[in-house]
């Protein structure tokens, strides 16, 4: 079933306008470019939802869901790798995220001093105890800053 967009929520406030205004934030906390972490599960997008959209904080479910939707593919990939990280180093979550993000901030710095090589994204793989299929991983955060 597709999301109405133009159904009215509050105020001349619609679905729409209130995804609008949150999807460009979410992007920017799920690839990295926040000082908040990446959401870890749905319900936590959604309290976050509910507490940053404008003028209106109840739970709207079209908005969350649609946003849910957005980030998912790279979200799931996220928690996918920091659960991999987690049971190979024998850390919390939380930590194996921040190891996760700190491999990828080296890789960025990198990148913008032109120094990045196919080596460094092997190696980024290696410091965190996973496979070397996650090289693409890698390269589209990478890609992304």
């Amino acid at each position: 079933m597709a999301t109405d967009m133009n159904r009215h929520i509050w105020e001349g406030w619609t679905v729409g306008m209130f995804i609008s205004e949150l999807a460009p934030i979410v992007e920017m906390i799920m690839t990295g470019q926040s000082w908040r972490r990446p959401f870890t599960s749905k319900a936590e997008l959604a309290d976050w939802c509910r507490e940053n959209q404008p003028f209106y904080k109840k739970r709207i479910p079209a908005v969350k869901i649609t946003i849910s939707q957005k980030c998912t593919t790279s979200n799931d990939t996220d928690m996918d790798i920091v659960n991999l990280i987690s049971t190979t180093c024998s850390c919390d979550k939380q930590t194996a995220q921040e190891y996760l993000e700190a491999e990828v901030r080296h890789l960025q710095e990198l990148q913008e001093l032109s120094d990045l090589r196919e080596d460094d994204l092997y190696m980024a793989c290696s410091n965190l105890g996973i496979e070397d299929d996650y090289v693409e991983y890698f390269i589209n955060r990478v890609a992304m800053a």
